[in-house]
């Protein structure tokens, strides 16, 4: 079911506050007994982490940044759990120091650790640039090309240096293994698309079906098209609330609908194929944008 109004965070928050609040008895129980025992859970298991300081990983740090204790009881902990993931903090939104710290970290887990994929906040169809970049062998860029790949990483990163070093920083692990398949990744891990613009994400979703399912791309373009080019390139989740229409809204959802449940149907046939799958997750990711 597709709601003509965007839903925001903050209406669903209020919904589920309501209905938790509504809840008949045996429903509080049970989910304060599970709440209790995810508590539990977390307690028994827990592997102690240090306190990490700055000078922990400055660069005038007398002493070498992986001898800190810090990185010491993190290897512990990863270590001592099989741990394949590891999540950090989203921290506070445009805070130079948490991206410092996050870089360094995750500087450690690649370089100490052999973790080799980075997933962050941003859009997932438009973080393919910055994967496809790593891949490639360093170059000069254009401004036009330099402008569209840091467009790959929330502008909350990317409007910061503190942020873009990331990014840098796997592309000189990537030069560091020039001659080696076991490169560094790069993923966005949220919708697609943001608030601004749809445009761009949407047309490297085309450019892949035109390739493989051509007549499903005339037809699908052909009526995604128009919707593209009202909600624009700066302001995309306004002129969805503001400018399309009813009926607009609903086509915008049927035609995702459709496009994610075509590559879902061929999805065996491209078993294992990168690039199909990245344009599958993509389409999700627009689909989540809509309902979002």
């Amino acid at each position: 079911m597709h709601h003509a109004a965007t839903r925001s965070k903050t209406q669903l928050k209020r919904k589920y506050a309501a209905a938790a609040a509504g809840a008949d008895d045996g429903t509080k129980q049970l989910l304060s007994t599970s709440r209790q025992a995810f508590i539990d859970w977390a307690v028994e298991n827990a592997v102690p982490i240090e306190k990490l300081t700055r000078d922990d990983y400055s660069d005038s740090s007398d002493t070498t940044v992986y001898n800190a204790a810090f990185f010491k009881s993190l290897k512990c902990a990863i270590q001592s759990s099989s741990a394949s993931v590891v999540m950090l903090s989203e921290g506070f939104h445009n805070c130079k120091e948490t991206m410092t710290l996050h870089t360094a970290i995750i500087d450690y887990l690649i370089t100490e650790l052999g973790f080799r994929v980075v997933a962050s906040e941003s859009g997932l169809a438009e973080s393919r640039d910055i994967s496809n970049y790593l891949q490639d062998e360093p170059r000069e860029l254009s401004c036009d090309e330099e402008d569209e790949i840091w467009a790959g990483l929330n502008k909350m990163y990317s409007a910061w240096s503190e942020g873009r070093d990331l990014i840098d920083l796997l592309i000189i692990c990537n030069v560091a293994k020039l001659m080696s398949d076991d490169f560094v990744d790069y993923c966005g891990v949220d919708i697609g698309g943001f608030y601004s613009d749809w445009t761009h994400p949407i047309s490297m979703i085309q450019r892949y079906i035109k390739q493989h399912f051509p007549q499903f791309e005339r037809d699908w373009s052909q009526q995604m098209n128009p919707l593209l080019n009202a909600l624009g390139t700066t302001q995309a989740r306004d002129n969805y609330q503001h400018k399309l229409t009813t009926a607009e809204k609903n086509k915008l959802a049927l035609l995702l609908d459709e496009l994610v449940d075509m590559m879902n149907s061929t999805r065996d046939d491209f078993e294992g194929e990168r690039d199909f799958e990245w344009t599958r997750q993509s389409a999700i990711s627009m689909q989540l944008a809509e309902n979002y």
